[in-house]
């Protein structure tokens, strides 16, 4: 008997065998499920607003349209911005796993978190941020070949628009601080890992066997879908340090955490640069040699730490 799905029988969708489907069909639904969450936990998140709101709700949607212009509305885009990562990043994949009648446990139980990899992994990710610094001079600094000019100036003009959104990330006390943190750097650094490495990451293997382009497709995904053109290499290159991980660890717990550490020390170093204008960089070529290869030891330390403690990840 054949395994292969009848999608004539589309209403009988519940008997579809979604484990079996080609990946590609599946990262497909993943993404379009991202996607409907994202909008509908945003428009969720400002009805909720509305009732507060001294206007309609067009006039409500229109100056979230340009809040760099509303900056009164800046707490009102953090309960947005939650609402958004709440559908499209926790909301959406939840819905993905029942409808495949996979568990998300098998995502964390083959390692726990014990304390000297989390330690391993916290100082690893703030060294790398440091000398990742160079990395986003260079592709700030990009330049388009003649025959690109139009697209360079559109892709200048998406980071300017972005770069426009993040200045209003100032933070007047502590607890405008830690809503940011929980917003900014809690939330994506849990859903974001739970779609990207834990779902995406996985079909990738399911479908192509093979790890190293699993993690960097996956990687590479992740990073396009943050619009960022001059930050495509950064954020690729520390998608697949999630992705390795991950991987090496058997629990996406790492991962999170990696993520999480990220987003959370590149809010506190901005809070501390609006606030003293408090910059670190590395200037010297010793000492970015010796942070390199302080980092690099670190991640084969973690490497070695589970080599010999699991099997390889395979899928949900």
């Amino acid at each position: 008997m054949s395994n292969r799905t009848n999608f004539r029988d589309l209403e009988n969708w519940k008997n579809i065998d979604w484990f079996r489907l080609n990946p590609a069909i599946t990262l497909v639904v993943i993404l379009l499920l991202m996607a409907s969450g994202f909008a509908a936990g945003a428009y969720v998140a400002a009805l909720i607003y509305l009732p507060f709101y001294n206007g309609s709700e067009p006039d409500l949607l229109l100056a979230l349209s340009n809040v760099q212009d509303h900056p009164e509305l800046e707490l009102v885009t953090y309960g947005i911005q939650a609402g958004a990562t709440i559908g499209g990043l926790l909301i959406a994949p939840f819905i993905f796993l029942k409808v495949c009648q996979r568990s998300i446990s098998n995502l964390f139980v083959k390692q726990g978190l014990e304390v000297v990899p989390v330690l391993v992994v916290s100082f690893m990710v703030i060294i790398l941020m440091i000398i990742n610094s160079i990395v986003i001079d260079w592709s700030s600094n990009f330049e388009f070949p003649s025959f690109l000019k139009g697209f360079e100036h559109w892709v200048c003009e998406q980071e300017h628009a972005v770069l426009k959104t993040e200045m209003l990330n100032k933070f007047d006390s502590s607890a405008e601080l830690l809503i940011a943190f929980l917003v900014i750097a809690v939330l994506p650094g849990i859903g974001e890992e739970l779609v990207f490495r834990g779902l995406i990451q996985n079909e990738l293997y399911r479908g192509t066997k093979n790890i190293q382009v699993s993690i960097w497709i996956a990687a590479a995904i992740f990073s396009a879908l943050h619009m960022q053109f001059f930050g495509f290499v950064p954020r690729l290159l520390f998608g697949a340090l999630f992705g390795y991980l991950y991987y090496w660890s058997g629990n996406l717990s790492f991962a999170m955490l990696a993520h999480l550490i990220f987003n959370g020390v590149t809010l506190v170093f901005l809070y501390f640069y609006q606030k003293y204008s408090f910059e670190i960089g590395i200037e010297s070529p010793v000492a970015m040699l010796t942070s390199a290869g302080l980092a690099g030891g670190l991640l084969f330390y973690f490497y070695k730490y589970f080599e010999s403690r699991k099997p390889p990840v395979d899928q949900l």
